[in-house]
């Protein structure tokens, strides 16, 4: 199980601003330098090496479930998704006060940002969110905070956390494991407490099978609308009635502002 180390992600995070300090330096001095294309070689791995530092640094920093709920308690949010879709990456939203305000999150990590790390960036402003963590990995992903059980355990624990959530978010997928979740929510919870997320457009222009797949989960889940263009996200009023949140356009940045708009 992973353990947060904050100091030692905070000594990462150091280590890597020095770093693109260090290679903003070189490119700064390459002529006195005297030129030569090792100089530039030199300062964009620095600044490669500097991003994964920092993000490094952050993942470390990032406290566990079980330390988060008892730091804060505000009812969670549970975020579900399947593990492989912890690491795919999308655009980087661009925003002008991260431009400006020179935040480093914006420039270190640009590009290897996930869908997950933007959505909690909204989501955690309103509550705690966790989720369950992928047993075999040795480092939390930006995001939701993990919790870890093995996987003979991972519908008690599930459970346990669908107890005391106030808002169950989905990254929709044709899986065993989501749909056994949805499945439950559907049986024990409000509608209205459910929130699904579509795949962002960018992964859906790339997948020609997500609409076949969503049409064997309709035959599954009748409660699931048909798609439309631009959808982001399916929301559902308290007599569980879906309703479609859409994006003004195929932008990720207007998905989560179409997202963030629901919150």
């Amino acid at each position: 199980m992973p353990n947060p180390e904050p100091q030692k992600g905070l000594a990462f995070q150091i280590t890597a601003v020095l770093m693109i300090l260090i290679g903003i330096g070189i490119l700064a001095s390459y002529r006195e330098l005297g030129g030569g294309v090792i100089y530039p070689i030199i300062a964009f791995g620095l600044f490669s090496a500097g991003g994964s530092l920092f993000k490094n640094g952050k993942r470390l920093k990032q406290p566990i479930a079980e330390e988060l709920l008892s730091a804060d308690d505000r009812p969670h949010i549970l975020f579900l998704r399947s593990f492989e879709q912890d690491e795919k990456t999308i655009s980087t939203p661009f925003r002008w006060s991260q431009v400006v305000m020179f935040h480093p999150d914006y420039y270190l990590t640009r590009a290897s940002t996930t869908f997950e790390e933007q959505l909690i960036s909204i989501l955690g402003n309103r509550a705690p969110v966790v989720a369950l963590g992928r047993p075999d990995e040795l480092m939390q992903p930006l995001g939701a905070s993990r919790s870890y059980v093995d996987n003979s355990n991972w519908k008690a624990r599930f459970m346990d956390l669908a107890k005391e959530a106030e808002l169950f978010i989905f990254m929709i997928e044709n899986t065993a494991s989501l749909k056994w979740e949805l499945s439950w929510l559907k049986a024990n919870k409000e509608m209205s407490k459910i929130f699904i997320l579509l795949p962002p457009l960018e992964w859906l222009s790339k997948d020609t099978k997500w609409i076949e797949s969503w049409s064997e989960l309709q035959n599954e889940f009748s409660f699931l609308p048909d798609y439309e263009d631009n959808s982001v996200a399916i929301k559902f009023l308290d007599d569980g009635t879906p309703i479609l949140v859409r994006a003004q356009n195929s932008k990720i940045g207007s998905q989560l502002k179409a997202i963030e708009a629901e919150f």
